[in-house]
């Protein structure tokens, strides 16, 4: 796995730069502008991945973990004159994946035409007038210039990288609840002991690093008991989210 550093334009254009090694050419692609630019971790002036023994690991470094570190949850509640309050919450301090899906990779399956839109507002690209002239681009972007990656997570400029790795940590609100029970001086008249309305609400509210990408942090991959093999197996993002629900009661005790 790589450090990025950035964008930049083809080496050509600045001769210090560490040359993108295997990166650099192939049958479908050429390092240019808009693509991502990876450090030159052992300084050598070559981006590649050495020969992958513990000796010669060129520019890999270790990036992240993907098993979910300082999972907690914790309750709070109290009770004054009659309401009552309780909340639930539960994360993960750190976790990161490399994604696996439309959902977290730009050119993706990109036949599919699935795209988030913070992805496809967010990528590098120049358009020009008839003579060649830039008339419209977004350097700043945050995703590099747009490419067809087929069924596959990495491929041409789109390397396992830390700029794109998903930061699965979050906290997730489980459970809120709110209730009042009426004065027992007034349900007595009624012939009832207690009397409490309450509303509840299920993981209504999640706070996590994700940049707006829809993917819930909880129920990261899709999975099918019956065939594990099926289209949406292990994709980061498309299986069945956490579900929010709301609830009202009224709870009678005689």
């Amino acid at each position: 796995m790589k450090s990025t550093d950035g964008y930049t334009v083809n080496k050509l254009s600045d001769p210090n730069a560490p040359t993108q090694g295997k990166l650099q050419t192939s049958s479908n692609f050429r390092f240019g502008p808009g693509d991502v630019k990876f450090k030159d971790l052992n300084g050598d002036g070559v981006i590649n991945n050495g020969s992958q023994l513990i000796d010669d690991y060129g520019d890999l470094s270790v990036i992240g973990n993907t098993t979910p570190r300082y999972e907690y949850s914790f309750r709070l509640g109290m009770e004054y004159k009659g309401v009552d309050f309780s909340v639930f919450f539960q994360g993960v301090g750190k976790r990161d994946m490399w994604g696996a899906s439309p959902l977290a990779i730009p050119g993706f399956n990109s036949s599919d035409g699935a795209m988030p839109k913070v992805i496809a507002q967010d990528f590098w690209y120049e358009t020009y007038d008839g003579s060649g002239n830039v008339i419209d681009s977004n350097y700043d972007a945050f995703y590099p210039r747009a490419y067809n990656l087929g069924a596959s997570s990495t491929g041409n400029n789109m390397q396992v990288c830390d700029r794109y790795l998903l930061n699965m940590a979050y906290l997730r609100m489980k459970n809120l609840t709110i209730g009042y029970t009426m004065p027992r001086q007034l349900t007595r008249k009624a012939m009832i002991n207690n009397v409490r309305i309450y509303i509840s609400l299920e993981n209504f509210l999640t706070f996590d690093k994700l940049r707006g990408l829809p993917i819930d942090p909880e129920e990261i991959a899709g999975y099918s008991l019956l065939n594990t093999s099926n289209y949406n197996s292990s994709r980061t993002g498309v299986g069945v989210p956490t579900f929010k629900s709301a609830s009202v009661g009224l709870q009678l005790t005689f």
